[in-house]
């Protein structure tokens, strides 16, 4: 186990994908956001089989609206709760078409009272947080070896493969 290129993903392997790497693309992250979007593109077409938890689909649109409101509305990263708060008619400005029909391309794993009660030796053992201890439990409940991220959160984590985008000669 360990941390390797996800350009080297072999077909047919079933990866999961974390939250990260699907931002990267619905942002066209300058840095990330092709690599993400070819990572992405081998699974919608058949090559791999992606899989995902709502824990995971939650974050996105998150992230998604926030990125909105900072663009749209011009409000800073560390007010936007507030803003939402205040003003939570703008939610019904923002199209999240786009987040759901990327994440309509991953098979949505279910996440039960197992799963959360598994959840709690992996964020002892390995020192996560809870939703990536839900995300660990998923993914060993499931029979998948294969994370797709680029948090480090798992870099310690030794019963999965951790796999990340990889800019030539860098990060």
């Amino acid at each position: 186990m360990g941390l390797q290129s996800l350009t080297s993903l072999e077909k047919s392997e079933k990866v999961f994908v974390d939250s990260n790497i699907l931002i990267y693309h619905l942002t066209q992250d300058e840095l990330y956001g092709e690599l993400s979007r070819n990572f992405l593109k081998r699974i919608e077409e058949g090559e791999l089989p992606g899989y995902t938890a709502p824990v995971v689909v939650s974050g996105v649109l998150f992230m998604f609206i926030k990125v909105w409101i900072m663009g749209h509305k011009g409000i800073a990263p560390g007010k936007i709760i507030q803003y939402l708060k205040r003003n939570p008619e703008v939610l019904g400005e923002i199209d999240l078409g786009e987040p759901i029909e990327l994440v309509s391309t991953l098979e949505m794993l279910p996440t039960t009272q197992e799963t959360i009660s598994h959840s709690h030796a992996y964020i002892s053992k390995y020192h996560l947080l809870p939703n990536d201890g839900i995300k660990l439990s998923l993914i060993r409940k499931n029979g998948i070896r294969n994370l797709a991220t680029q948090g480090s959160d798992f870099n310690n984590v030794d019963i999965i493969d951790v796999w990340k985008l990889k800019i030539h000669g860098g990060k």
